[in-house]
This record gives structure tokens, sequence and C-alpha cells, in this order.
């Protein structure tokens, strides 16, 4: 008698292990799977994400309450003013730049050519 390709699948005992272990960890996943979604249809994992997301926001806007407080404390508002002060530079230095690269390319149409020919 002739055996075919899924005789030989079947016959073979190093496939056949495989095949067993992997319906093992399938069936392993599904109950895993299904203990979470009990445990989020029961409430209890959802009203803990809402609880969590909740601390979230009020503990974010503390922060922002205290940040905005530090800024405007004696002992820290130099630093914060020195920062605003470098800010704007850094700002208006790169303003400046892309000012002057402008006009280049306006004053000098030709080397615009080049540059684009050789890119």
């Amino acid at each position: 008698m002739a055996m075919g390709p899924l005789s030989k699948l079947i016959s073979d005992e190093g496939f056949s292990n495989s095949l067993k272990s992997t319906l093992t960890n399938l069936q392993t996943s599904t109950n895993q799977f299904s203990k979470f979604t009990t445990n989020l249809n029961d409430g209890q994992l959802a009203s803990k994400l809402d609880s969590t997301m909740s601390n979230l926001q009020a503990g974010t806007k503390g922060l922002n309450d205290n940040m905005n407080a530090v800024k405007h404390s004696f002992l820290l508002r130099g630093y914060f003013k020195k920062q605003k002060k470098s800010d704007a530079k850094k700002q208006a230095d790169l303003k400046k730049a892309a000012d002057l690269k402008k006009k280049n390319a306006l004053a000098n149409p030709a080397l615009n050519r080049k540059d684009s020919i050789k890119q």
C-alpha cells in the first residue's frame, strides 16, 4: 500500500509531537484569554483602568499647577526669564538664517539651477 503525503506526516513521530505541543499551547492560550475576557466583562478591570486614568489626569493637573507656581517663584523666576530669552534668540537666529538663505536664492538664480541639477 502506497503512503501519501498526509499519511507520512501523520506517521512521522516528530511531527506528531510538534502538533500535540501546538494544540496544548493553543488550549492554554484559549484558557488565559477566557480569563482575561471574564475579568474585562466583570467590570473589575474596566473600573481599575478608569480609576488609573482619573489618577493620571489629576496628577497631570497637579504637576501643571506646580510648574506654574515654580515659574512665578521669586527664587526661580530669573532662570525661566533667561530660558525664555534664550528660546527667543534661537527662534530669531533661525528666522534670520532662513531669510538669508531666501535672499541668496533670489540673488543667485544661476546657483540654484546648478544645485537643483546636482540633486
